[in-house]
């Protein structure tokens, strides 16, 4: 393999990012391990590793957000007496809310 021919070649960010999950999830293989260890920057794991956080708290967030809001989205969300096209709202007015706003109008 290349790898242990050339052992200062760098890592892809296919590899980075398989590194990633995998020592997230505690399955990341010694072999493996052993090779990010040689090749790769401290650094490049660090970024990727908060980016993968990040993105992991905003799926948890909005999928609690979706499952809390699903029971009475269209009671609470959907405006029916008004005279314009009605709205449907699916982020509400909470902390995220503001940051993300997106909806759709019929």
């Amino acid at each position: 393999m290349s790898d242990e021919k050339n052992p200062r070649e760098r890592l892809s960010i296919l590899q980075v990012i398989q590194s990633v999950l995998a020592a997230s999830l505690g399955v990341q293989s010694n072999k493996n391990r052993e090779r990010d260890f040689k090749q790769g920057s401290a650094k490049v794991f660090i970024i990727a590793g908060l980016i993968g956080t990040v993105l992991f708290i905003l799926t948890i967030v909005t999928l609690v957000k979706l499952v809390l809001n699903s029971g009475n989205w269209m009671a609470s969300t959907v405006n029916l007496s008004s005279k314009s096209a009605p709205s449907i709202s699916i982020w509400g007015s909470g902390a995220l809310g503001s940051a993300f706003q997106p909806s759709v109008s019929c």
